[in-house]
């Protein structure tokens, strides 16, 4: 397993579970987010916090690697999420995601929704 693969991994995790104590441990001080959140700017490890809170609010919320490619630095994954949104609806969707890792931290990220499904 690269390195890459095995902080993919981890990031997902974080999104997975909640565990905002691994952002520290796995998301660089010059972190940027060039998918941000709506309009706003996500950078360095708070505004990525910001990003799995905002997920984190559905309830049930899960996500799983469905494929990943990855190298020394750089990952493709792409992500099943499933969760219950605030007005009680179950929402799947499907992401793209692209990081670049430098010095064993998450510098920068790229994404792109595929599909959403709602039930």
């Amino acid at each position: 397993m690269t390195e890459a693969e095995a902080l993919t991994r981890k990031v997902v995790e974080i999104f997975d579970t909640g565990a905002v104590d691994l952002i520290p441990s796995l998301i660089a001080p010059d972190y940027v987010d060039h998918q941000g959140l709506g309009e706003q700017e996500i950078r360095g490890p708070d505004g990525f916090r910001e990003v799995v809170e905002a997920v984190r609010r559905g309830e049930g919320v899960h996500v799983t690697v469905e494929d990943l490619v990855a190298d020394e630095e750089r990952a493709a994954v792409r992500l099943r999420w499933y969760g219950v949104n605030q007005a009680g609806v179950v929402v799947t969707r499907e992401t793209l995601d692209m990081l670049r890792f430098g010095n064993g931290r998450l510098v920068e990220h790229w994404g792109s929704q595929l599909f959403r499904q709602e039930e």
